[in-house]
């Protein structure tokens, strides 16, 4: 497909060590601002008019060239994609994307396991939906790599726990792959820490492994820092808009 010009974002350098002492946390709300405006005005449906015969890569996913739109409109982006067997518009997709609410680095533990990050930007999916999104994701990974197992972080630093366990609960319903360990970052609000007693066993209400960080420094006693992203304070790069910019 025609690559989405984007505003380019630059990032610099990380100090381990400055990194370890303070997290950082971008500001994802703006980004993802920019990033709807880009692709509201890329002619994204003429990008996928000039791919009618590609199949982006995969055996999974197709252009339906029967269900272009005679609009222009974003509102009707005329490109369909097949995710295991439910056929659902691109455009549905990458409003799934655009929130940020998962991401695959790219990473992987010191044990070969690719990491799942569901990072702390507050954005909350209905099931379906996140549904829809975590399929498409690790849909793209090798196949080797979703039978070897995912390892998933949840951080919910200033969240609440009832993200936490709505979270949990859709991970305990459908995964589509083998998940090996999840570990959660717990809030860190004064009234969460409150409610923390409320939530103390959380991680042995599902039938999930289960690992509840205090910090993330605990987090790294687990994980390798140089597996996880600079917001977690991790030395590993990875830029969601530009791999937004790729996929699109």
């Amino acid at each position: 497909m025609a690559s989405v010009q984007l505003h380019s974002l630059q990032f610099n350098d990380v100090d381990k060590e400055q990194a370890q002492q303070q997290p950082q946390h971008h500001d994802h709300h703006h980004q993802q601002k920019i990033l709807r405006s880009d692709l509201e005005e890329s002619g994204y449906q003429s990008a996928l008019t000039r791919s009618q015969s590609s199949q982006y890569g995969t055996g999974w996913l197709y252009h339906d060239s029967e269900s272009i739109a005679s609009t222009s409109s974003c509102d009707d982006w005329d490109g369909y994609m097949k995710v295991d067997n439910q056929r659902v518009k691109i455009r549905k997709v990458s409003d799934l994307l655009v929130t940020r609410y998962a991401f695959i680095s790219g990473a992987k533990t010191d044990q070969g396991f690719p990491v799942l990050t569901f990072p702390d930007s507050h954005v909350h999916l209905p099931f379906v939906e996140y549904r829809l999104l975590i399929t498409y994701l690790t849909r793209l990974q090798p196949v080797e790599d979703i039978f070897l197992g995912f390892v998933v972080i949840i951080d919910r630093r200033t969240d609440r726990w009832a993200s936490v366990k709505t979270l949990l609960s859709h991970l305990s319903s459908f995964f589509p792959g083998n998940l090996r360990f999840v570990y959660v970052i717990k809030p860190d609000g004064v009234l969460q820490r409150a409610l923390e007693v409320g939530y103390k066993h959380i991680s042995g209400v599902n039938r999930l492994q289960t690992f509840v960080c205090n910090s993330l420094p605990e987090l790294h006693q687990h994980i390798n820092p140089s597996c996880l992203t600079y917001d977690l304070c991790g030395s590993f790069h990875y830029n969601h808009l530009e791999w937004l910019q790729h996929r699109m």
